[in-house]
């Protein structure tokens, strides 16, 4: 029998930031045309877990109080001055008012883990990177990094936590849709070729890249890349091991 980790007790002072958000949530809910399960609708998870947001039962972390605070349409630091000093410490001040506004910023750490009835953690190659250029190919083991991920939108995708990995990208033939850098979600269960998707594959010529794929009438394969420079190319799929379907991506822009 595998024996269930005991969630650790929570701080006064977490205590006391669940009440201060469930005191603000309930001023406000009527004003805002609110209920807890539209609350788990717009933050994605589902409504048990707000009621153990405001209820004290699972503490606050970076994610869930910024989302909570655009919900609600206050500031973090109304409810959570430590949370909103340490968004502030992490995230540039350009950014920190707008920090879960889309809900792609995941700011985990050892002390506010992502829950786990709602996110689960997939393996992040992070130094595996798909070529999407001339073919390159750089690869170490895994290294233990992780990023979180919502379990609903698995589902969603129909893809197995178990059979998921994350990748970067390396090159500009996938560009714009996939410019180097973007992360990318392969799932590993989804090798079938279907037209048009965009697939993680090995062969001899490319080494270990990413492309859009496509049957054709010779029951060849066509690997096509988004920059229109770059010429499509052909191969009998004998001749290459599709490593799964690309289902989501993540593209970080910086500037200098």
């Amino acid at each position: 029998m595998i024996k269930s980790e005991k969630k650790r007790p929570l701080t006064s002072e977490e205590l006391l930031e669940a009440k201060k958000l469930n005191e603000i949530y309930k001023s406000k809910k009527k004003e805002l045309n609110l209920s807890q399960l539209k609350v788990g609708d717009l933050m994605n998870i589902s409504q048990g877990a707000v009621n153990h947001y405001l209820n004290g039962i699972n503490a606050l972390n970076y994610e869930s109080a910024a989302q909570f605070s655009k919900i609600l349409q206050v500031p973090v630091s109304d409810f959570s001055p430590r949370l909103a000093k340490k968004i502030e410490l992490l995230v540039p001040k350009d950014i920190a008012s707008n920090v879960g506004a889309k809900g792609t910023f995941l700011l985990w750490d050892n002390e506010n883990p992502p829950p786990e009835d709602d996110y689960v953690l997939i393996k992040y190659y992070k130094d595996v990177q798909l070529a999407a250029g001339d073919g390159s190919l750089e690869c170490s083991d895994f290294n233990d990094f992780k990023l979180a991920f919502p379990r609903i939108t698995l589902r969603q995708c129909g893809v197995s936590p178990n059979k998921a990995v994350c990748m970067t990208i390396k090159g500009d033939s996938m560009e714009p849709v996939l410019p180097n850098g973007t992360i990318v979600g392969v799932n590993l269960d989804s090798k079938r070729i279907i037209n048009n998707e965009i697939y993680a594959f090995r062969n001899s010529e490319e080494g270990l890249c990413i492309k859009q794929l496509s049957w054709n009438d010779d029951n060849t394969i066509r690997i096509h890349s988004f920059n229109s420079s770059r010429e499509d190319k052909m191969a009998y799929v004998e001749e290459m091991e599709i490593i799964g379907h690309v289902f989501t991506w993540i593209v970080i822009k910086t500037t200098l």
